[in-house]
């Protein structure tokens, strides 16, 4: 299983956690049922992290089978030396219990308040906690409520169902654990939990219920995060304030129902502010926000207003709204478009329009987004945001699919005067020969700046910034790539100023020289300022000055200079 840790704060990154749910009965030493890290090499971790990437993990569906594996010290298991990890995966062809998710009908959650052995648990009541969650006591926005508006009332989160002699609230029960939250990880915190709940219910969670959020007073150990939650699985877990916080909440079930996060424009994983699996809302009654067009896509709620082109077709124009209005769409315009390359990554346009269930989103308000995702827009795939479009502008995909054309998408118009309340986007995707390659224009009123870059096995994990320090605002950026192995140039013509250039590796390894041999080599002004590709999470250099001015030729040579003249 993989759990995603969500940062405390807002522009923090999410971390990845692979972790093993031993199933087998008699499991080991007895922890059948217990949730436990895997402690794997680096090579392991990133192979791990790539299958998941590409699918063939499957979090909460795929068994690893690990002979030889050993306890580690904290508990967790620990792969043996050298396992190759894709010889040894196999998808369970039943479902697990409780892990085949529902993202339309009615849900029913458990809410679990946590005490530990000193005594510690939120201050809230357990009908308060569950009034944040269900809005049993009119909360005005929660997660139910905002599940049911992004969803257009096709997902309806109810209270789970628990024995009146045992409820704490409506949905709630409450339990004491025999350890104490200062002096314990989070798995051994979550497993005491587990198995109170068990014993207490007379169940094997999940039981009845398709998700269960675990409610704890603070986090001590291993701390940072402000909420976990498995991929495609039925657990979640929140520490301090951030149980209430409808931003959080709907991220973290996100992610049970199977969304990766959403990466920015800067190419970082945890950036993507148009949808809340990139950065959520963190606030108690400020959350109405949905999904980035990618999640869109995927999560099922607006299939009937769905549209795709591919490599069919020469020229579309799209009129689209966004799912704002998706229940109040006379001409059932889609709301997402996807351009199907073929192949698993594909990218998805939406219009964020910035009203009703998604009024409180956080960038590009009213604007034309496109997403790139993998998995075909149907599963856990890491998206990234491309580009943010106003009326009047357009971005291109060059050598669209190999086809040797660019895909260009245009935003003709955005109409907010015809109907006020349905405001429409008119977008044309076109097919056009790709221009040659002109001439080099001389830089008159800059400088130039080259980048020359060769990516390795996972040119997704890799990006780079060029922020103008003078400015302070970043002129140019690249990535995150989709093609291993390749050569990319980026030539620009820039203004004379202070710069500092910024490249990035998801994983941590850099580009070179474990999977791949990638490289970079940065010129500016014609002199090379930085080469290549041994780093790890990043590498910045600084160049330039914001003192500088180009040098001029004189408008008129001065005169020659004459010896003078010696009388005899």
């Amino acid at each position: 299983m993989v759990s995603t840790l969500l940062a405390l704060e807002p522009d923090g990154q999410q971390e990845e956690q692979f972790d093993c749910m031993l199933d087998e009965p008699g499991g080991m030493k007895g922890m059948s049922g217990h949730i436990v890290p895997i402690v794997a090499d680096q090579s392991q971790s990133k192979q791990l992290l790539h299958l998941l990437k590409r699918g063939d993990v499957v979090s909460g569906k795929t068994n690893l089978d690990i002979a030889g594996a050993q306890i580690a010290s904290n508990g967790g298991v620990a792969l043996p030396p050298g396992l190759d990890i894709a010889a040894n995966v196999r998808q369970n062809e039943q479902e697990r219990s409780g892990r085949k998710l529902s993202e339309q009908g009615d849900k029913p959650i458990l809410v679990v308040k946590v005490t530990d052995s000193a005594g510690r648990a939120r201050t809230e009541s357990s009908a308060q906690i569950g009034d944040d969650i269900f809005g049993t006591l009119n909360d005005p926005v929660n997660l139910a409520s905002q599940m049911r508006a992004c969803s257009f009332n096709k997902l309806n989160i109810i209270e789970g169902p628990v024995n009146e002699l045992l409820r704490a609230a409506p949905g709630v029960v409450e339990v004491t654990i025999d350890i104490q939250l200062t002096e314990n990880d989070r798995y051994a915190i979550h497993n005491a939990v587990t198995e109170k709940v068990n014993t207490k219910l007379g169940i094997t969670l999940p039981g009845p219920y398709e998700q269960v959020m675990y409610v704890l007073e603070k986090c001590y150990v291993g701390c940072g995060w402000a909420a976990y939650a498995y991929i495609n699985s039925w657990m979640s877990v929140y520490q301090d304030v951030y149980y209430k916080q409808v931003g959080v909440q709907m991220h973290e079930i996100g992610h049970n129902f199977g969304f990766a996060h959403s990466g920015g424009l800067d190419g970082q994983t945890y950036t993507d502010h148009t949808g809340l699996m990139g950065n959520p809302l963190y606030s108690d009654d400020v959350g109405r926000m949905c999904w980035n067009a990618a999640k869109t896509w995927q999560v099922g709620w607006y299939d009937d207003r769905k549209a795709t082109f591919d490599a069919s077709m020469v020229v579309q124009t799209y009129r689209m709204v966004g799912i704002a209005n998706y229940d109040n769409n006379p001409e059932q315009l889609p709301v997402v478009i996807k351009l199907e390359t073929g192949t698993s990554t594909d990218q998805f346009i939406a219009f964020n329009r910035a009203m009703g269930v998604n009024s409180d989103n956080d960038e590009a308000d009213d604007e034309v987004t496109i997403v790139q995702t993998g998995s075909n827009g149907e599963g856990y795939s890491q998206s990234f945001l491309q580009a943010t479009l106003r009326q009047g502008e357009s971005h291109t995909i060059t050598n669209w699919v190999g086809t040797g054309q660019n895909l260009i998408i245009s935003v003709i118009d955005i109409d907010q005067d015809t109907n006020p309340q349905v405001w429409t986007a008119t977008v044309v995707v076109s097919l056009g020969e790709m221009p040659p390659t002109p001439a080099p224009t001389p830089c008159v009123s800059g400088t130039n700046f080259k980048l020359d870059l060769v990516t390795d096995n996972y040119p997704g994990e890799t990006a780079w910034t060029l922020v103008n320090q003078c400015t302070g605002q970043q002129q140019l950026s690249g990535g995150s790539y989709s093609n291993a192995n390749t050569q990319y140039v980026e030539e620009s013509c820039i203004p004379i100023a202070e710069y500092v250039f910024t490249i990035t590796d998801t994983f941590g390894d850099g580009i070179c020289c474990t999977y791949g041999e990638g490289s970079y080599a940065l010129q500016y002004n014609g002199n090379t300022i930085k080469q290549g590709g041994v780093f790890g999470q990043s590498e910045s250099v600084t160049f330039g000055s914001c003192n500088a001015a180009p040098t001029q030729a004189p408008t008129n040579p001065p005169p020659p200079t004459f010896q003078p003249t010696f009388a005899p």
